[in-house]
């Protein structure tokens, strides 16, 4: 989701528009749009990450499974 958020920003997209477009797969929130809060935020993230590991897909695809884990609950795959 975050790869397909971060291509509609390169796109010149309004983050607005980008939540409205993306869907939530997992969860209590299933079937439903991310709150236009929670796009900046991981955009955010997204591009601080890409800074300071430079453009580096790895770092991008690492930084979509901390968020994931964040929003599960789990870390380093134990339950928190």
């Amino acid at each position: 989701m975050l790869a397909f958020a971060l291509v509609l920003k390169a796109k010149g997209l309004p983050v607005p528009e980008i939540a409205g477009k993306l869907v939530i797969k997992d969860g209590r929130n299933a079937g439903e749009n991310p709150s236009v809060a929670s796009v900046y935020r991981a955009l955010a993230e997204a591009e601080e990450a890409a800074r300071t590991a430079g453009s580096d897909r790895g770092a991008l695809r690492a930084h979509e499974q901390l968020v994931v884990a964040h929003r599960t609950g789990w870390s380093a795959g134990v339950p928190a």
